[in-house]
């Protein structure tokens, strides 16, 4: 089982890349999202997902832990394929696919790609509490880091803060701009509090 790959792009586009690890090409499927993060020649770090059929090996690739996780999810919903599942990663965000869980929203769910009305209500039936517990779980020790003394005018909670929602599908710089805006206006002393105050804003 091969969970993560260490190398050298040696070919990227919407769906794909190619990763040279010690003489070795490996093919890893991707998000569009992640695609356009990586550049050929560039060295780079992906967990995967490791496919064994009866015709193939496939590789499917994440810039995270937490995606990889979701991806797992929606694979173990009935209908939904490792392919069909990137495709969904890609269209839409973590936060926003959560939320539409969530919400039981199935008009949402049928708008992403293959997701028809029956496979949209097994997303709700079937994920529905595992999407709350591995929103915050998945985030692992980050989230639970105490404030520590101020050493400079940047708030000691704000790298953590703002990783932890660059890791459920936010842009970095978005992502910076609302964690700054709700350290501004409150006091916090776990990057857990912080995130849960910049979700609030940020999915209504």
């Amino acid at each position: 089982m091969i969970v993560f790959l260490r190398g050298t792009v040696t070919k990227v586009t919407a769906t794909y890349a190619d990763v040279d690890v010690s003489g070795v090409g490996y093919r890893v499927f991707i998000t569009e999202p992640h695609a356009k993060l990586l550049s050929t020649k560039s060295e780079t770090f992906i967990y995967t997902y490791h496919q064994v059929r009866e015709d193939a090996a496939l590789l499917f690739g994440f810039e995270s832990e937490s995606l990889r996780e979701w991806f797992e999810l929606l694979i173990g919903v009935s209908g939904i394929g490792p392919k069909g599942a990137l495709q969904m990663l890609s269209s839409v965000s973590v936060p926003e696919l959560a939320t539409a869980i969530q919400d039981e929203d199935l008009d949402a769910l049928c708008k992403l790609p293959g997701i028809g009305k029956k496979t949209g209500q097994r997303l709700i039936v079937e994920l529905k509490e595992k999407v709350t517990k591995l929103e915050w779980e998945s985030l692992g020790e980050m989230v639970n880091k105490p404030l520590q003394p101020l050493k400079s005018k940047r708030h000691p909670l704000e790298d953590d803060a703002t990783a932890a929602l660059v890791a459920l599908g936010y842009p970095d710089k978005f992502a910076g701009e609302k964690v700054r805006q709700v350290l501004e206006k409150g006091r916090y002393e776990t990057v857990t509090e912080v995130i849960r105050a910049a979700l609030q804003q940020l999915v209504p």
